[in-house]
């Protein structure tokens, strides 16, 4: 589920029948779907380390954006810890 909230057009609509599948079987078998059409997962991972490092600053008052921040981050570092890109980390 996590995964398609960040997809959007072909790439979701390619993906969204996954969601409906365990965890352990649609995470691998979306992923794959996505790196069928879309590219590799040097790309993929490229696109989320993008799209972490270009957060517009959040105000202190922003409770909700800091925890939308925190999910990302979990998200990202699950996907290229699976993805065997964890050393982008670095």
């Amino acid at each position: 589920m996590r995964l398609i909230t960040y997809c959007t057009g072909k790439a979701r609509k390619v993906i969204e029948s996954c969601s409906v599948m365990n965890p352990e079987q649609g995470y691998p078998k979306a992923k794959t779907l996505l790196k069928q059409r879309f590219g590799n997962d040097f790309l993929i991972a490229e696109a989320w380390i993008k799209k972490v490092i270009s957060v517009k600053p959040i105000g202190p008052h922003e409770k909700e954006r800091l925890q939308d921040l925190a999910d990302d981050l979990h998200s990202y570092f699950e996907t290229l810890a699976t993805m065997k890109y964890i050393s982008e980390l670095k």
